[in-house]
């Protein structure tokens, strides 16, 4: 099968995106024709793999995984998790397992070899983000702990959209020695160790990649499944036994996108929890901090 154009697509948000990138390099890598990708989100999440990004529109296509069009030598590859009638979402939630599985039967058709699991960790050339505002912020609290709350709002039902701020000003006020980090501003709370990601990347697009760049320098990242919790979802992350993630999302999978034990890898530390009562989060949280 002679192939001139690879075409990705995926109808899906940032993290799904995000979580595909790492196939998506092997692919070209391994099928090595010109690849483009249909997505709905900002091309600037794509920014460090060889795709040009296009337009989303494959509505037609969505529940296959590849197709070929035989006219054009186009060979098209679904990224979404969801296609398939979702059955790569495990117990409904996104994780490696689920993509991984996909991916399997994508290389099985194509013929191409599949590497093993952890090499699809997504990692993030930083040497192509906006990264000098992060630095010369950060060369300021190099001894300070340092907390990521990924704040915002998840838009694929991962997590019940509880208001954060009052856990976040507790936990502030309360350990004022400790810098927490927040990735939405859209209620600002003011505090001398209370931050917002976009004020120390200063950017005007989209800084998801420089949010994963910010998150390399945290103790401890907290999120519902966001996308700025998918980006900080990366192999130097995932890999670093002194990180803490903690998860607070309706399916374990969501949180804990890749499992150490499946992988048998001595990472990051990776907790879940399923509710949104204040004070339970609260605990959980200071338990960590406490042990920073």
């Amino acid at each position: 099968m002679k192939i001139d154009n690879i075409v990705f697509y995926n109808w899906g948000h940032n993290g799904d995106i995000h979580y595909s990138k790492e196939f998506v390099k092997d692919l070209i890598k391994k099928i090595k024709a010109p690849a483009f990708y249909q997505t709905k989100c900002n091309k600037n999440i794509l920014k460090d793999v060889n795709v040009e990004v296009v337009p989303f529109s494959m509505d037609r296509f969505i529940e296959h995984e590849i197709l070929f069009e035989n006219t054009k030598n186009n060979l098209f590859i679904n990224t979404w998790i969801g296609s398939s009638n979702r059955v790569y979402l495990i117990n409904g939630g996104c994780c490696l397992d689920g993509n991984y599985k996909k991916y399997q039967k994508i290389y099985d058709s194509l013929n191409l070899k599949i590497e093993k699991k952890i090499y699809y960790i997504p990692e993030i050339n930083f040497n192509l983000i906006l990264k000098d505002n992060i630095d010369i912020f950060l060369s300021k609290y190099v001894d300070v702990k340092k907390i990521l709350f990924c704040n915002g709002n998840v838009l694929s039902g991962q997590a019940i959209n509880f208001n954060m701020n009052d856990i976040i000003l507790e936990l502030a006020n309360k350990y004022k020695d400790c810098l927490f980090i927040l990735t939405d501003s859209s209620n600002p709370l003011n505090k001398d160790n209370i931050k917002y990601t976009k004020d120390i990347i200063n950017i005007r697009d989209n800084d998801l990649n420089e949010i994963s760049y910010i998150s390399t320098f945290c103790d401890i990242i907290i999120g519902r499944g966001s996308g700025p919790y998918c980006f900080s979802t990366i192999k130097s992350n995932l890999l670093n036994k002194n990180k803490i993630f903690i998860g607070f999302t309706n399916l374990i999978e969501d949180a804990k996108w890749a499992n150490n034990i499946e992988l048998n890898i001595d990472g990051a530390e990776q907790i879940w929890y399923n509710q949104n009562d204040k004070n339970v989060i609260i605990e959980i949280i200071e338990n960590k901090i406490k042990n920073l």
